[in-house]
This record gives structure tokens, C-alpha cells and sequence, in this order.
């Protein structure tokens, strides 16, 4: 698959944030209406998360990601979910952000 300069940009921010924060713990999550979409940091587990404001992510870069199923949500426990699944899970459950896929994965 083919991606776009800007697309490699954001995947090598997300890696370098990876390689900082370890692997595992950094996500895409929409902050607010100010900030938009930030990467977090988040550990297993935790309530709270850390978003890095130091990098602009542009929505339709994050987008077309989605669309080549580049992305996948993830909870608090680091396991995949779907974030509206939200009705169906224990009352401390809580949809975290998404991740970027960064290696092919063979099934």
C-alpha cells in the first residue's frame, strides 16, 4: 500500500513517540474542540493520560489512515475495542484512543 508523504510523517512521529514512551503506549485521541486530535500516552491500567501537545495531526491524514484500516482502538487495558461498544462493558471500562499500525501482519 501506497501512503502519501504526510501519512509516512505521522508514522514516524508516532514511532519516534513509541521508541520515547515505550511501545505500546502512545495513541491517537480526540482532546477537545481547541486541540483536536493529539497523540496520548497512556499505561495499562491507568485513569488518566498524557497528551503531547507539541504536534499538529491533521484530521484528514488521520482519516485516510482509518480508511486504509491503518488504525485500531484500543481501552484502558490495551486490548482492542471498538469505541462504541461502551454499553456492553464493565463500569470502569473506558475507550483510550487508536493505534497506528506500523508492520505488516501476517495471519
Amino acid at each position: 500500500m501506497k501512503l502519501t508523504p504526510k501519512q509516512n510523517e505521522l508514522i514516524e512521529k508516532y514511532k519516534r513517540l513509541e521508541s520515547k514512551y515505550g511501545k505500546g503506549n502512545v495513541f491517537l485521541r480526540y482532546v477537545n474542540d481547541f486541540w483536536r486530535i493529539r497523540f496520548i500516552i497512556h499505561k495499562i491500567g491507568e485513569k488518566k493520560y498524557l497528551p503531547i501537545y507539541d504536534y499538529k495531526i491533521n484530521g484528514r491524514t488521520v482519516n485516510s489512515l482509518d480508511r486504509n484500516n491503518l488504525l485500531i482502538g484500543y481501552d484502558n487495558k490495551h486490548k482492542e475495542a471498538d469505541p462504541n461498544s461502551w454499553r456492553s462493558q464493565p463500569k470502569n471500562w473506558f475507550f483510550v484512543g487508536s493505534r497506528i499500525k506500523t508492520e505488516c501482519e501476517e495471519e
